[in-house]
């Protein structure tokens, strides 16, 4: 299985492609193609990316959990399952297949849910973990701990920020609500800004839920 941060890279990558595309085609094609698309589209991927980072994270240690090779939770514990999914774990041939039966049916109920704002990240993390994310994610980024809670404050809303954005584009055509609409600004100076905030998110998470 490959790890969460792994899964992370390769799709970071896809992300650097769209970047690369938008600074070829603003350079050589602003006649026939409105580049700035690309910095939207861009936008919409990095958020998925860091929601298919979590996601992954916590599939793969509540699995971890589940084979009794992590601690359990008190949000693991209210994790229910269904009784076919119970009866299919009792009755496995071995613990290969109930461990099996056990992920699939995590990862069905995590895609019902959106891993990226502050709340519904940090609220995910306490499946497998019991660490109080945002400030720990604070101290690992430098600060002082004075100031890890102004810090951790600071990085949730800039999160909920980009993903207020990230929606507007995804859900409202990254639409200003005036008339004429027309659509909100974007420059690659934004882009620039997204990639650097999450790629370090990504990071601090992996170091500070091992």
């Amino acid at each position: 299985m490959f790890s969460p941060k792994l899964v992370f890279d390769n799709a970071w990558l896809r992300c650097d492609v769209l970047a690369t595309t938008y600074a070829f085609s603003s350079r050589h094609m602003t006649r026939v193609f409105e580049s700035e698309e690309l910095l939207r589209a861009e936008w919409v991927a990095r958020i998925s990316a860091l929601d298919l980072y979590v996601h992954e994270l916590i599939s793969q240690q509540m699995l971890e959990v589940f084979k009794n090779q992590r601690a359990i939770t008190p949000a693991y514990e209210k994790f229910s399952l269904p009784f076919r999914v119970i009866e299919s774990i009792k009755n496995s041939a071995n613990d290969t297949e109930a461990n099996s039966f056990f992920d699939l049916e995590v990862r069905r109920q995590l895609g019902f849910l959106t891993f990226q704002n502050s709340k519904s990240i940090a609220d995910g993390i306490r499946l497998i973990s019991q660490k109080e994310l945002w400030k720990e994610i604070a101290m690992h980024q430098g600060v002082s701990r004075s100031l890890v809670e102004a810090k951790a404050k600071s990085l949730k809303l800039q999160l909920d920020i980009l993903v207020d954005r990230r929606n507007k584009i995804a859900h409202e055509g990254d639409m200003q609500p005036v008339t004429p609409r027309t659509p909100w600004p974007i420059n690659s100076g934004d882009l620039i800004e997204v990639k650097k905030f999450i790629g370090a998110l990504v990071s601090s998470i992996d170091n500070v839920i091992p």
